[in-house]
């Protein structure tokens, strides 16, 4: 990856954000998903400017911190419910 273009943490999230995309569009049998490569390469991920791009990963590293606080107070409060009851 060509650090001069692409934010790795920004690609990170666009990949993830076509993880569903991808897997539905993957084949095969016994439980088992294969993606070809073409498959693979035929996903289009937007490429905003890099300042554009390290913008929307700051963003999106904030929303994640806030979801994992959130997570942690939610299994605080059940633990403290446990402890209580």
């Amino acid at each position: 990856i060509d650090e001069r273009y692409i934010d790795k943490n920004y690609l990170r999230y666009a990949i993830n954000s076509k993880l569903d995309l991808i897997i539905d569009q993957a084949h095969g049998g016994v439980g088992l998903k294969h993606i070809t490569k073409g498959k693979l390469e035929a996903v289009e991920i937007p490429l905003p400017s890099l300042p554009e791009q390290k913008r929307i990963a700051a963003i999106l590293d904030r929303a994640d911190a806030i979801r994992r606080k959130r997570q942690q107070a939610i299994q605080l409060a059940e633990d403290f419910l446990r402890a209580v009851f």
